[in-house]
């Protein structure tokens, strides 16, 4: 650990010096504030010790600088004088630590020591925030999720409510996820709870917490998960599941930063910044009575909109790539390519699952190819339903024997879709277009292009 001292006393420079060195320290030392100055901008400094009482400048003053250009760096002065106003006014002034002359060894050391503790956790905690960036990474460069990423950025540090809306299986889990790792709050707990998945009851006991004996079972006080995460991120998903008397008491939380649990008497205050997310369109739940419209000024001040596979299809390829490799390196198998007759198929594909229902058919496909070098489109299944046949596997076989083009095979495969589901919608254009994500106008288009009358 190396320690920067700034002292206009030569002897005390030499003292210090000397005692850190035998505790396995490294000191630079320094005699002229100018010099200090200077070496501060290329310095790898772990902490510093600055003299309040220099010939030039006061050690405040440097404190004050030094502050400014390196607000994370620990600052301990160090006086001749004991008045505890001078102590007060470093302390407010950013200095983490005061310590007395003439120095002594014990509490110096004591300090340094915390400080190579709490630097060794801080590099864990970073080690495990760069873990969780990497497993909520959005994939993909289209414009879309350009934006996406632009609006994460901006709204990481907010203490105010994000709202995170998309179709089902879009990843807003992801972007919560990002939220919390992208901002200050990083080391502190990231907590998460799924409305759709509990019943109101269990649901109020788990987000605002419930007394001990307050209800049949309730055998210990639990604090709830907006407390357990306190200091750092609580994500509600599915908030448009929540009941209306739920919902009440979640807008108190977020007007007071107060929770009341079951069965307490006093509500107790919370710091955590809430991340909600939602498949439901709020404003129409609105107008049908089932979503309170206070609640919905409240979080939607701040939102980020999740873009459907269907609307970033160039991402498609990079996503599918991701998931192929993620799913080699689980099972142990061999890396691979994806064939172009099965990008082909990805591509068409109208991914009514979205980004999740790709991931599903990559793993699928993944596991089908085994030792294979490439993904073929017999590898996998699209459009799989709940007998777990597949209602369309990827190529009718006979489609795809010849090697051909990378833009002939998307031209085949267009025309074989669209006629499949012209076939599946009974020859109803805008039910079929709706299946496939595009205008009516657009399908007729293609029909004529692919001589489907």
């Amino acid at each position: 650990m190396t320690v920067a001292i700034l002292d206009d006393d030569r002897d005390i420079l030499d003292s210090l010096s000397a005692m850190l060195a035998d505790c396995g320290f490294v000191a630079e030392t320094f005699v002229r504030a100018s010099d200090f100055r200077s070496a501060w901008a290329g310095s790898h400094w772990e902490a510093a010790l600055l003299d309040l009482n220099l010939p030039v400048d006061s050690g405040l003053k440097i404190l004050g600088e030094l502050r400014r250009q390196w607000p994370e760096l620990p600052i301990a002065i160090i006086s001749g004088t004991s008045e505890v106003g001078l102590a007060v006014e470093a302390l407010r002034a950013g200095a983490r630590e005061f310590f007395e002359k003439p120095l002594a060894k014990k509490p110096i050391v004591e300090w340094l020591r915390r400080l190579e503790s709490v630097g060794e956790s801080e590099c864990e905690r970073q080690r495990l925030a760069g873990d969780a960036l990497e497993r909520y990474r959005l994939v993909g460069e289209s414009g879309a999720m350009e934006g996406v990423r632009e609006k994460i950025e901006r709204f990481a540090d907010l203490s105010e409510p994000v709202l995170v809306h998309g179709e089902t299986g879009t990843g807003k889990e992801l972007v919560a996820g990002l939220l919390h790792y992208r901002s200050r709050r990083r080391g502190k707990p990231f907590s998460t709870v799924n409305a759709a998945a509990l019943s109101e009851a269990l649901l109020d006991s788990q987000l605002f917490g419930h007394a001990k004996g307050s209800f049949s079972g309730a055998d210990s006080e639990n604090p709830g998960l907006i407390r357990a995460s306190e200091g750092g991120s609580f994500f509600l998903d599915e908030i448009g599941e929540l009941k209306r008397e739920s919902q009440a008491k979640l807008l108190r939380v977020l007007q007071d930063g107060m929770v009341l649990g079951v069965g307490q008497l006093r509500a107790i205050q919370t710091t955590a910044r809430f991340i909600l997310a939602t498949n439901r369109e709020l404003p129409a739940e609105i107008k049908r009575g089932d979503f309170r419209e206070d609640l919905y000024y409240r979080i939607a001040t701040f939102s980020i909109e999740v873009p459907p596979l269907r609307e970033r299809r160039e991402d498609i390829a990079s996503l599918a790539e991701h998931f192929m490799r993620a799913a080699c390196h689980e099972y142990n198998l061999p890396q691979k390519e994806i064939a172009a007759d099965t990008r082909a198929a990805l591509a068409a594909w109208p991914w009514p699952g979205n980004v999740r229902e790709l991931r599903s058919v990559i793993l699928n496909g993944t596991i089908n190819a085994g030792r294979a070098e490439v993904i073929l489109a017999r590898d996998i299944v699209l459009g799989a339903s709940t007998s777990g046949q597949g209602r369309f596997s990827a190529a009718s076989q006979d489609l795809w024997d010849e090697a051909m083009p990378l833009a002939e095979a998307n031209r085949k495969f267009e025309r074989y879709y669209i006629e499949r589901q012209l076939r599946l919608h009974g020859g109803r254009v805008s039910e079929a277009a709706t299946t496939l994500g595009i205008l009516p106008s657009n399908l007729h288009r293609k029909m004529r292009e692919h001589g489907l009358g």
